[in-house]
């Protein structure tokens, strides 16, 4: 499926760059020009005109006529679609596209594209609408009255909702399908207990209570619940922090929990630079017992909110380690480059920012002597 994402990508670049069009007789497939099967389709809504943000959901389950032979042309959809009057040939009737592809971002979102049935001759169009961009891709025939009307018709499914579905099906082999349920649909699932992964699930950014667990190897979570009056989406995700939302020290490192006023002995501060020459590198060491610098910094690990970013590859920057001594001798340690703070496990590795202005970071203020 990456291939495919790849190539749809790939075939996007070279409509932004508005290369010349080779008419060599061949024609496409629906999966050639826009990288994906109909079958990756899970949300498909339509607007009159390309004017509009109204759009309603497409009541059918026929997809047939995407699957259709494009032909590649030099064609302009800015130029004949969106600049021209209606009267005078412009406008179009657009296809609202949202796949079950999940593109690399945080929030994570879903792979999704337009497509534009002209209301000039009723071809079926796919392409860039960015200005200057003159290459598109045009269904060999006109799309037929049979399927206009069915993309016109607004009449609502009975009042179902889309349940939007992500996750792993060899974990959880019975998991709910992508598609429309009326509230109140009762679904039930299970998610496997594999070797080293904790599968979390969640329901609109909740996160759903197993009603029976069998937490041996092997063994499965079961989860219960009703469709809500609304679109919906359920994940099933390995990533414990998969909610967009503010995050305790505690929630991130559980270790901070073991740290308190009468465990903390002291705190020590390294400041440096990324990617310098250790043999040369010469960093900032603070370390300090004083009992202004234990409050202090009791008090971020207890009110400091994070909140999970994407992740940004920098090259250099600055870093702080600060590392969190013990009565009895333990040590944690918080790694915060270029301002973010770094989780990492054995399968994981996340960003988070500090969410709060201004902000206050861990630090030492009154360290003792060399």
């Amino acid at each position: 499926m990456k291939s495919k994402l790849l190539l749809a990508i790939l075939t996007s670049t070279l409509l932004l760059s508005g290369c010349t069009a080779v008419d060599n007789g061949e024609y496409y497939s629906f999966n050639d020009i826009a990288g994906i099967e109909t079958s990756n389709i899970i949300d498909f809504k339509v607007s009159e005109s390309i004017y509009t943000s109204f759009a309603w959901q497409y009541q059918y389950d026929d997809y047939s006529f995407l699957n259709t032979k494009y032909e590649k042309i030099d064609f302009s959809i800015k130029t004949e679609m969106f600049d021209k009057e209606p009267s005078d040939g412009g406008d179009a009737i657009t296809i609202h596209l949202m796949t079950d592809i999940l593109l690399e971002s945080y929030p994570p979102q879903n792979y999704s594209f337009n497509m534009y049935i002209s209301h000039a001759d009723y071809h079926l169009y796919y392409g860039s609408t960015i200005e200057g961009a003159t290459n598109a891709y045009r269904s060999k025939n006109r799309i037929s009255d049979k399927y206009i009307s069915l993309l016109k018709d607004q009449r609502n499914r009975d009042g179902a909702y889309l349940l939007r579905v992500s996750g792993n099906s060899n974990a959880s082999p019975d998991l709910p399908k992508t598609g429309h349920y009326a509230p109140g649909h009762k679904f039930s699932f299970k998610v496997e207990h594999v070797t080293d992964l904790t599968f979390y699930a969640y329901l609109n950014e909740g996160l759903l209570t197993p009603v029976k667990d069998d937490g041996t190897l092997g063994g499965y979570s079961f989860y219960e619940f009703e469709m809500p009056s609304q679109d919906s989406a359920l994940a099933i995700t390995s990533d414990e922090f998969y909610v967009y939302r503010p995050y305790s020290f505690a929630e991130v490192f559980s270790w901070v929990n073991a740290i308190t006023k009468d465990t903390l002995k002291g705190v020590c501060i390294e400041d440096g630079y990324i990617g310098v020459n250790p043999e040369t590198a010469n960093p900032t060491i603070k370390y300090s017992e004083d009992e202004r610098d234990i409050d202090y910094n009791l008090m971020v690990l207890e009110t400091e909110p994070l909140v999970k970013t994407g992740y940004q590859h920098i090259d250099g920057g600055t870093y702080r380690l600060v590392t969190y001594v013990l009565n009895n001798g333990a040590e944690y340690e918080i790694e915060i480059n270029n301002g973010h703070v770094i989780y990492r496990d054995f399968n994981s590795y996340q960003e988070f920012r500090f969410d709060s202005t201004p902000t206050s970071m861990p630090d030492v203020f009154y360290p003792e002597n060399n």
